[in-house]
């Protein structure tokens, strides 16, 4: 499945999704179901996401809520994760993704990066669907380990406000914003 976190979301800004997960309750006698989530990526955690817990589970007729969180990183840490994209280490997805700027990088720009994020799943008990009903046409096989898999594509968008844009690019460069002169030749006012 796919979900698409509430954004656009300036650095430094948390968003959020719950997603429910449960068992439905049955005649045929269900047992409790758990979905176990893979532990994130260290290169995913750097970039901002994390969940709740990675496992969670729901008694037959019950439904459970995890949190899937994104932490848009500063300024320069989206100029880091950037460059690892480009490098190949995942993260920055989006027109860039794999493109080094020789403008300077998105964040700098002002233009919106996409942050995404796989989350590998895998789920157990439960109440399956009934064969040749439409759940059955959309439910993840059961593995011959008894194991369903599935994987959750995430999404977020950052944006960085202009004004913040224009002043991390003239930190960048020694100059202070809109000025042209170098922040060590800048001589106080009045003096």
């Amino acid at each position: 499945g796919a979900v698409e976190l509430p954004s656009p979301v300036a650095p430094g800004q948390v968003t959020s999704v719950s997603l429910d997960f449960g068992a439905v309750k049955s005649s045929a006698g269900a047992t409790p179901a758990e979905l176990t989530i893979e532990d994130l990526p260290a290169a995913a955690k750097e970039a901002g996401w994390s969940i709740d817990s990675l496992k969670v589970q729901a008694p037959p007729g019950e439904r459970r809520l995890f949190v899937i969180r994104y932490t848009a990183p500063a300024i320069e840490k989206l100029k880091t994760l950037q460059m690892a994209g480009a490098a190949g280490a995942g993260g920055t997805t989006g027109p860039a993704a794999g493109q080094a700027s020789s403008q300077g990088s998105l964040a700098e720009l002002g233009l919106p990066i996409e942050q995404a994020l796989k989350l590998s799943c895998t789920m157990k008990g439960g109440c399956l669907p009934v064969p040749g009903s439409p759940a059955a046409a959309v439910a993840p096989p059961v593995g011959s380990d008894g194991l369903r898999r599935l994987t959750i594509s995430c999404r977020c968008v950052v944006v960085v406000p202009p004004a913040t844009a224009d002043a991390a690019g003239s930190l960048s460069s020694g100059t202070t914003a809109g000025s042209g002169v170098a922040a060590s030749d800048k001589k106080p006012a009045g003096k």
